[in-house]
């Protein structure tokens, strides 16, 4: 079997395990939501929002967070997907199926979570972080091989500071503990990414320092 159906092969059955994942993962948040007690929040939904402290947590700001950081989920898996049949390292295809699985299911829960705390509500809207901006379309582009990997290290490892970013800030302001939970996770989960792919830009290219793409 050659490198490309290896990797196609592996993608597929990625794609099933997300399926099985994705009912567990739905058994698993509904409990939550039992167990928490968590209810759909009237001042979210009505046309009189309870009053928030100015500078204090906010239900709109949670709401936010599950938007925006659903989006920034949807454009990993488009450049993870990417990675999982082009890298060259198998090190980083199999951490691209693993990163894949990791953001459907968290996906899943804030789109869970988004349906029953803030349904019909508005979708928020943030900064433009497109694909194109981030790198992800000069590097399908322009670079193969080992320097397709080197440059979607670089690439990846700024998109997860921004989400880490994102995160952080949601952990400590949210209004609703299992988002502050969620975000905390995240953190940890993408500073710990971070850790691993700078020392994969260490041990395969012997540097952290972003590539200027333009020259390979």
């Amino acid at each position: 079997m050659t490198g490309d159906a290896a990797c196609f092969v592996r993608v597929m059955k990625a794609s099933h395990r997300m399926e099985r994942l994705k009912i567990a993962t739905c058994i698993a948040a509904i409990l939550v939501l039992l167990v928490c007690g968590c209810r759909r929040r009237a001042s979210v939904v009505s046309s009189s929002p309870a009053p928030v402290t100015p500078g204090g947590p906010s239900p709109q700001g949670d709401l936010k967070f599950l938007d925006m950081m659903t989006a920034h989920h949807e454009r990993a898996v488009v450049l993870w997907r990417d990675a999982a049949t082009r890298a060259s390292h198998p090190e980083l295809r199999d951490f691209a199926v693993k990163a894949i699985e990791e953001q459907h299911r968290e996906m899943f829960l804030m789109k869970l979570w988004r349906d029953r705390w803030f349904a019909g509500a508005p979708v928020s809207t943030g900064p433009k972080e497109s694909i194109a901006a981030e790198g992800g379309m000069t590097i399908a582009d322009r670079v193969s091989g080992p320097a397709f990997d080197e440059a979607f290290l670089a690439m990846m490892i700024t998109h997860h500071k921004r989400a880490a970013e994102m995160a952080r800030s949601a952990a400590s302001d949210a209004e609703l503990p299992e988002i502050r939970k969620l975000a905390q996770i995240i953190v940890d989960q993408q500073d710990e990414e971070v850790k691993t792919m700078q020392s994969w830009q260490k041990a395969w290219f012997g540097t952290q320092q972003r590539p200027e793409i333009g020259k390979h």
